[in-house]
This record gives C-alpha cells, sequence and structure tokens, in this order.
C-alpha cells in the first residue's frame, strides 16, 4: 500500500527551500486510493503507519480525515475511475500533508456549520447538525491550510508542527 521513504536522500524542504540538515528525520510517503468514502480509513492506516508514535499523529489523522472526506465527497474523485492521491512529508517537527483530488467546479472553503441543507432539515442547529466544520478544524488545528488548483485537480494542503508551536491542547483519535 503506497510508497514510504526513510531518511532519503533525495528529501526537500519546500517552505525553507533547502535540505533538512544532517541529522534530521525525513519521512515520505505517498499513497493513491478510488475516490471513495470507505477509502478514507485506508487514509488514515496508511498515514498511522507513517507517522507511528509522532507527537502529531492525532492531529495528522483528523487532518487526513477531513483533508479525504472533503475530496471524496465535494470533487470529480468520487465520479466511476476518480481517485484521491494522499501524500505526507516529515521533515524535522514539521508535517505536511497533501491530498489530490480530481478537481470540483468550486474551491475548498470554510463554509458555516450546518450551511448544508439535508432533506429533513427545520432550519434549527443543534448539537446533530454535523456537517460544514471540516476546514474550521484543520484550520484550528494545523499550522497553515490552503489549496492550489491546476488542470483538472484540486491539491488541499495542510502543515503541522507540535501542539505547543500552535498553541492548542494535546488532541486524541481513537483508531
Amino acid at each position: 500500500m503506497g510508497t514510504i521513504v526513510v531518511d532519503g536522500t533525495t528529501t526537500y524542504d519546500e517552505v525553507s527551500e533547502k535540505a533538512p540538515a544532517p541529522g534530521v528525520r525525513a519521512v515520505a510517503g505517498c499513497v493513491t486510493l478510488p475516490g471513495r468514502v470507505d477509502q478514507v480509513g485506508v487514509a488514515r492506516a496508511f498515514t498511522r503507519r507513517l507517522l507511528h508514535g509522532d507527537p502529531v499523529l492525532d492531529t495528522a489523522l483528523l487532518v487526513v480525515s477531513e483533508l479525504a472526506s472533503n475530496s471524496v465527497q465535494h470533487s470529480r474523485s468520487s465520479l466511476p475511475g476518480g481517485t484521491v492521491t494522499l501524500y505526507v512529508l516529515h521533515v524535522g517537527a514539521r508535517v505536511r500533508i497533501e491530498v489530490h483530488d480530481d478537481g470540483a467546479d468550486g474551491v475548498p472553503h470554510m463554509r458555516p456549520a450546518g450551511s448544508e441543507t439535508l432533506p429533513e432539515w427545520d432550519g434549527e442547529l443543534d448539537e446533530l447538525d454535523l456537517r460544514g466544520r471540516g476546514l474550521r478544524l484543520v484550520d484550528e488545528v494545523t499550522a497553515c491550510w490552503g489549496f492550489a488548483i491546476g488542470h483538472r485537480r484540486t491539491t488541499t494542503w495542510a502543515e503541522l508542527t507540535p501542539a505547543e508551536d500552535i498553541g492548542i491542547e494535546h488532541i486524541e483519535i481513537p483508531a
């Protein structure tokens, strides 16, 4: 399942535009999956294996879940033959997560919670209303996030640093 490179000599840090310093751990992984909701768990399992034991693992699992779910729900990746590709790059204390999908008519953006109308929706928001929070969660638990749109592809990315660097409490995601 996918490709994982540990301490490879070809690692490149896009943020600082230089290779990591000697002795800095570098781990990278990539997996392409069918664009189906049931594959989001596979993306999480891939990330768990890649970042096993890392302090940002639980936050990374949350981010992978949200970005992969959004790609499957809101892009052409959910059409027959569609795919989602997950890239995870860990250099030093920073983790970059990218999800590439088959593009959509719109752009990734934060929506007000509960903004998606459901058939049984009566106009009131309550604790059962769970839609519209994904990118807000990503925004809260990551150092930064964004997207890039190319020819028939969209890449949504996020970067994580240890929790104390962005002022959040520890997040624990059940297995």
